[in-house]
């Protein structure tokens, strides 16, 4: 197997009002989900994601953007990514 796996709905951006408490649960919920992103295997059928912070951008207080790549890998290690950012405003 050499083929990486489909992404089929790319990570999307969140961008959320500030909660004063850096937006944990929002941050956290969405992270779990890999950005919304959806992918799949056609020959192992089974994938797993896991996610890097690559760039971050403060603002004023604890606002900012903080950019994220979930990579999905499938059983034979075959990688595929998408980018999303998690911004508080």
């Amino acid at each position: 197997d050499t083929i990486k796996p489909q992404i089929s709905i790319t990570a999307s951006t969140l961008i959320v009002d500030c909660d004063g408490q850096g937006n944990l649960i929002q941050r956290t919920n969405w992270l779990n989900n890999h950005g919304g992103a959806i992918a799949n295997d056609i020959c192992s059928g089974t994938v797993s994601w896991t996610y890097d912070l690559i760039n971050v951008k403060d603002s004023c207080g604890i606002t900012g953007r903080w950019t994220y790549e979930f990579t999905v890998a499938d059983a034979c290690g075959n990688l595929n990514q998408t980018i999303a950012d998690f911004v508080i405003r």
